[in-house]
């Protein structure tokens, strides 16, 4: 089932066909297709099409054909290669040798120096030819230049993989003697000036002998001898001073390439090729006697002692000649080979090429075209294993190409075709007009300088970076998997049938012609790109203008066009520009993100992330601003330490067998924000004060490391740079991650910095008009909330039900949400009065969101509003802020100055006396709070607070207007039962006493009697109490007291002291007790009760 196809002898393609090669073959029968033969024909007739224009092909071409043979093979054995090449390069009956294929090795195979009458050589044939083929129509230019004319078929002689091609420099180098009359060396970069010429004095000052008598030195001192006695310019390597004077380091070449062709060339027999183009700069380069140009070149394995490799010049023949070098033992006519070249030009450019075999020792060297081949016996070894040589010595003045170094002995034939594909474009180029020495330090082009502000510069070249996805045969749909593989199937039968052949790969994966985004995928051959871990994504990164820039790549063997990196299985692209800006000390990050996975179109995001310095003075005032607000919060944290241990003792039980009481909310949420921010801040800083110790030391350490990255070398391979460079990236997208949390984290200290600011506000009566407002509001305005948030669920899957498949603003649930906040705050989306059904829904979402939502917010706010400020309005201690601040500012001063207690420890005692209507100078004197009784700190604090109107001592009056119902009784029997330190009457107690009322009435008036009667002999107002008077609530005088109102019955017990009485408490009855008398009455008129406290 397996075809093989041989051209000339050589494999060219091999695959499996089938079965129908075996068994069938296009069998021709009655009906059955026409294949160009006609229809019918005998039954099973084998039919083979070659080199024919038939139906149903679609590359066919008309060939002629010869010699058309068909081998039987017995047992079952095909022809070997070996068989096939013998019977390719036999004689073939009916064709003439001279339309035989050649090979690239035959000497037939080459242009020779022939000129036609108008002295025009192949070169000129070969340009001519380009643009009119008739002009190697003429014989002789056919016969004698069969690569310009390409009058000659080359043979196939296999798929090989294209040689590596090394390049000495990357430009045309104007080289001039920097030694005058002698020369100049051009060293690798892995070596110095300095450490050239130090070891050749430790070389020089090594030996016993001169160092120019050394026979280590021979070659090169019997070279060096022959050329300069010629009269061309040499430079006496072994003279440390002259090496140092003609030391050029502006013409430095990389060493890694030299290396790397040195390894390539040792593993393929050491074989190898060089080429380049020369050209002289003048007269000076030409030789003083013949005017010719010899160009000096020499390559250098080492320089001390100094070695040749390999040496261009002219020494013994007259038009110059190639020498190459060896160290291995060499039994010849001379220590190394000597090929005669071409004679160059004097004026224009010369192509010079050498190209040596080490199986036969053959080595040729081509000049413009123009060939000499040599075979020898000398074996090719390297002065320096690692290199092939480590510098270049330049005797003449002039121009010179980049040096191609190839690691294979090239056939003449192929040399001639590089000197022919460059003949043309150097022709016209006239090479730099000055060195590089000249370019860089004395030809300055003046730059005028545009300074803007704030500046910035890129650190290293942009990276595209991209997740893909493989290809799939299996779809999000059942439909579109079954459609994908009929498509397939389709192709098979049609594109892919006989005699047609399609690879196998797309015969039995159905991905390869219809597919959908698969998983991730791994290594990316098409672009030679390895995967890269960035993040939580794997994917795939390159130099940015390496795909903007050049329409292909040429990578591992393969060209591959630039503009299919992005297709329909890249998931996102990323680009990653690093900047950094001097004077603000910040390093930038941006982020250009393209997502082609999106539910409807290509998304593109730009992000733009910083990571700044702080150092210097700067560093400094942070930190100092740091340590205040630790000082600040901790101050923060022991108020609200100090608040908890004061609400502790308020709310601790006062007895035993009593339960604590509970603090109110807004006191527990207060204590919580306070210690909430204190640890909050405490942290943050902690952490805060390192890194922004520590940003100049990492922003120094990976910009030095970004721009360190030599994206130009050769030593480290680009996925070792991009993995360097992405590494870097990582580590500021972490530092910036790290800032952003810190903020985000300082975000919501923030917030709940501002919350505690706002629940502090309440404590002012107008400033705590917000608090107040949400407090009365929390409660509808929750209820309310659950009714937009169904409105607007509601409204939104409307939304995204009736415009998610049309609309990307509805394309989801998200999306719809955002879009409905956009409506909210009047922005419309685009094109909607283009659509009734959009008007239709913005119409219901106007009417249900902005008239009624809105409105019902705004009444339950307002109501809100209008009741807190009616609180206020109504309250009477309330000042102006300004003047609360600055009387609760000056009342501090005076406490610690005066030593007046603390306000909750005042507070609390008088909290006990919630009955009194004043405080006397003897009341404070006895809570023993003040610092001296007798002094003036008492004194002091009335003469301060009785500034305030609101404070002013309440006269009562002898009638009080009474509250109406039971307040006004309520409201007497909790100030009366606080005064004397009894509990009020429970329900039970009132509903016995009233069984009894018809009973006692009589007892009662005799009571009053007796009370009025009894308050005035010795009766002293200085010896009673002042809680008898205070006991009486304003709200029960008469203002009038024509007007008796009746009131419900109470108890009172009034202690008359020093007063005998025959009274007891018991209904009314004589008791005989002497001493202070206890009076139990009942009355039922205002002017009743007067009387008895008029008697207390």
């Amino acid at each position: 089932d397996e075809i093989s196809v041989y051209m000339d002898g050589y494999l060219a393609h091999k695959a499996t066909w089938g079965s129908v090669v075996a068994e069938t073959a296009n069998c021709s029968e009655s009906g059955q297709k026409d294949y160009g033969y006609g229809q019918g024909g005998p039954p099973n007739a084998k039919i083979m099409t070659w080199g024919r224009v038939t139906p149903g092909y679609r590359y066919g071409a008309e060939v002629e054909t010869y010699d058309l043979r068909m081998y039987v093979h017995d047992f079952g054995n095909p022809l070997g290669e070996a068989d096939i090449l013998r019977i390719a390069d036999a004689p073939t009956p009916g064709i003439d040798s001279k339309y035989r294929c050649l090979t690239d090795s035959n000497p037939l195979m080459g242009d020779t120096t022939w000129k036609d009458a108008h002295n025009h050589g192949c070169s000129w044939y070969n340009a001519v030819r380009k643009t009119n083929s008739l002009a190697c129509d003429y014989v002789q230019a056919a016969s004698n230049c069969p690569i310009a004319c390409r009058s000659r078929q080359e043979c196939f002689t296999g798929n090989k993989e294209r040689a590596q091609v090394f390049f000495v420099w990357d430009s045309i180098r104007r080289i001039e003697q920097r030694l005058e009359a002698k020369g100049t060396v051009c060293l690798g970069d892995h070596l110095t000036k300095t450490k050239v010429v130090a070891d050749c004095k430790a070389w020089v000052e090594g030996g016993t002998q001169p160092a120019s008598g050394r026979p280590e030195i021979a070659k090169w001192l019997g070279t060096y001898l022959e050329t300069t006695d010629s009269g061309n310019p040499r430079l006496n390597i072994t003279s440390c001073a002259e090496l140092e004077e003609s030391i050029d380091e502006y013409c430095s070449f990389n060493s890694s390439r030299i290396r790397a062709f040195t390894k390539a060339s040792e593993a393929n027999n050491k074989d190898f090729t060089m080429a380049m183009w020369v050209r002289p700069t003048g007269t000076a380069s030409l030789h003083p006697t013949s005017k010719k140009f010899f160009p000096g070149i020499n390559y250098f394995g080492t320089l001390s002692p100094p070695q040749h490799q390999v040496t261009w010049g002219q020494s013994i023949n007259p038009n110059g000649e190639v020498r190459i070098f060896s160290p291995c033992e060499y039994k010849g006519q001379f220590s190394f080979e000597n090929i005669e070249m071409k004679a160059a030009e004097t004026s224009g450019w010369t192509f010079l090429s050498i190209s040596r075999r080490s199986s036969d020792a053959g080595t040729r060297v081509v000049t413009s075209g123009a060939q000499n081949y040599e075979e020898g016996t000398m074996p090719m070894c390297y002065y320096d294993e690692m290199s092939f040589f480590n510098a270049i010595e330049i005797n003449q003045p002039m121009l010179i190409s980049p040096i191609m170094l190839i690691p294979e002995a090239l056939p003449f034939s192929t040399v001639q075709e590089l000197y022919y594909a460059n003949h043309k474009e150097m022709s016209v180029r006239w090479g730099p007009q000055v060195t590089k020495q000249e370019r860089e330090i004395n030809s300055k082009i003046q730059v005028e300088k545009d300074d803007f502000s704030p500046r910035s510069t890129l650190l290293s070249a942009p990276i595209i970076f991209q997740t893909r996805r493989n290809p799939s045969n299996e779809c999000p749909f059942n439909f579109s998997t079954e459609f994908l593989h009929t498509s397939h199937d389709k192709v098979v039968k049609e594109v892919c049938a006989s005699p047609f052949e399609c690879a196998a790969e797309v015969m039995t994966d159905p991905e390869k012609t219809l597919s959908c985004p698969g998983n991730e995928s791994g290594a990316w051959a098409r672009f030679s790109l390895d995967a890269l871990k960035f993040g939580d994504e794997t994917g795939y990164g390159d130099i940015l203008y390496s795909i903007t820039d050049s329409p292909f790549l040429f990578r591992d063997g393969r060209i591959t066009g630039t503009d299919t990196f992005i297709d329909s299985m890249s998931s996102t692209v990323k680009l990653f520009l690093v900047f950094f800006t001097p004077r603000a000390g910040i390093t930038s990050l941006m982020t250009i993100t393209a997502d082609f996975m999106g539910d409807f179109e290509a998304t593109v995001d730009v992000r733009l992330d910083h990571y700044a310095i702080l150092e210097g003075e700067q560093l400094t005032s942070y930190l100092s601003i740091q340590v205040l607000c630790i000082v600040l919060v901790l101050i923060m944290g022991i108020d609200a330490a100090v608040k908890v241990y004061q609400e502790i003792l308020v709310c601790k039980p006062p007895g035993p067998g009593e339960r604590w009481t509970a603090p109110t909310s807004a006191f527990v949420l207060g204590i919580l924000i306070d210690m909430g921010v204190t640890l909050l801040t405490c942290t943050f800083i902690s952490i805060r004060i390192p890194a922004k110790v520590q940003s100049a030391p990492k922003t120094r350490e990976i910009v030095g490391a970004i721009s360190a990255i030599d994206w130009g070398s050769e030593e480290v391979t680009l996925n070792e740079k991009k993995a360097t460079f992405f590494g870097l990236v990582q580590t500021i997208l972490k530092l910036i991650d790290d800032e952003q949390s810190m903020q985000a984290f300082a975000n919501w200290i923030l917030i709940l910095s501002m919350l505690r600011i706002v629940q502090a506000t309440g404590l002012h009566p107008r400033l705590g008009i917000l608090t107040g407002t949400v407090r009365n509001a929390l409660d509808d305005l929750m209820h309310a909330g659950v009714l937009i948030g169904v409105v607007n669920c509601c409204l939104a899957a409307m939304g995204y039900w009736r415009f998610g498949s049309e609309r990307a603003d509805f394309g989801n649930l998200g999306e719809t949400f955002a879009t409905s906040l956009e409506m909210l705050l009047g922005n419309l989306p685009n094109g909607w009065s283009g659509l009734p059904a959009m008007q239709l829904y913005i119409l219901i979402f106007v009417a249900v969101v902005f008239f009624l939502v809105q409105n019902f917010l705004l009444a339950i706010i307002v109501e809100a509003y209008m009741t807190v400020r009616g609180e206020y309005v109504a309250l009477e201690t309330e000042q102006q802020f300004p003047v609360d601040v600055w009387s609760s500012f000056q009342a501090h001063i005076m406490a610690l100055w005066y030593g007046w207690p603390m306000p909750y420890q005042l507070g609390t005692e008088i909290y006990l006396w919630e009955s009194r209507y004043s405080v006397s100078y003897q009341d404070l004197a006895r809570t023993g709070l003040f610092r001296k009784a007798d002094g003036p700190s008492i004194g002091k604090f009335l003469k301060h607070y009785s500034k305030f109107d609101f404070l002013y001592v309440t006269t009562i009056k002898r009638r009080a207007p009474c509250k109406p119902g039971l307040e006004i009784v309520d409201e007497i029997e909790r100030r009366v039962s606080h005064l004397l330190g009894k509990t009020p009457p429970t329900l039970r107690d009132m509903a016995v006493k009233e069984m009894q009322k018809h009973e006692q009435k009589v007892a009662r008036k005799a009571i009053v009697r007796s009370a009025t009667q009894a308050r005035r002999p010795g009766f002293s107002p200085d010896g009673g109490t002042t809680n008898d008077v205070d006991s009486v609530p304003s709200e029960s005088k008469a203002s009038d007291r024509g007007n008796s109102t009746p009131v419900p019955d109470f108890t009172m017990e009034l202690n008359l002291p020093g007063q005998p009485s025959s009274l007891n408490g018991d209904a009314g009855q004589p008791s005989g007790l002497n001493g202070d008398a206890s009076v139990i009455t009942r009355t039922d008129t205002a002017d009743e009760l007067d009387a008895i406290l008029a008697a207390a």
